[in-house]
């Protein structure tokens, strides 16, 4: 029993190639970028830098409902991170 040749492997095209490496590349990224971002969100407290996006994003009447929906705690949180300009 010899082996059969019409058997191996093809050969990827130029175009199979490309999109192979296109893949890889991508995932990497987003793996390293994954990766880094839960590190520094792990290692500094970001709650200032979520008020600041959501004080950008939602306008008063937002804000007042969402306030009025929050518990105790998390009222406690966010004045704790107010800066003292805006008490």
């Amino acid at each position: 029993m010899g082996w059969d040749r019409s058997s191996r492997p093809k050969r990827l095209r130029r175009k199979q190639k490309r999109i192979i490496i296109l893949v890889a590349l991508v995932g990497s990224m987003s793996i390293v970028l994954v990766t880094s971002l839960w590190n520094s969100f792990m290692q500094e407290d970001h709650t200032g830098a979520i008020i600041q996006l959501a004080d950008g994003v939602l306008n008063d009447e937002e804000k007042s409902t969402v306030w009025n929906s929050m518990s105790d705690e998390g009222k406690a949180v966010i004045l704790k991170h107010v800066p003292d300009d805006k008490e």
